[in-house]
């Protein structure tokens, strides 16, 4: 599963290696949570929290930047107003 490495959590910081901007979730191994790989270079870069689980708002599924421009209220004018 790849997500932003938005610095939600510690382990969710940009790539120090590379600069990446996005993980990949690994598996728990021992007393960690799941490991985070950067996606670009594919090293370790960090731990989540035990019982740490992506959502939706972490992997950006479900957000659509554009659903501001598909509302009819953002992209029509209101009728007494003149566009030239």
């Amino acid at each position: 599963m790849k997500l932003p490495l938005d610095s939600s959590i510690p382990a969710l910081r940009p790539c120090r290696y590379c600069g990446g901007g996005f993980g990949l979730v690994d598996s728990a191994k021992g007393p960690h949570g799941n490991g985070i790989l950067c996606s670009a270079c594919l090293r370790h870069i960090g731990w989540t929290p035990l019982g740490w689980r992506p959502t939706a708002i972490d992997t950006g599924v479900g957000r659509d930047d554009d659903d501001i421009l598909a509302d009819p209220e953002f992209t029509e004018a209101p009728d007494d107003t003149l566009i030239e």
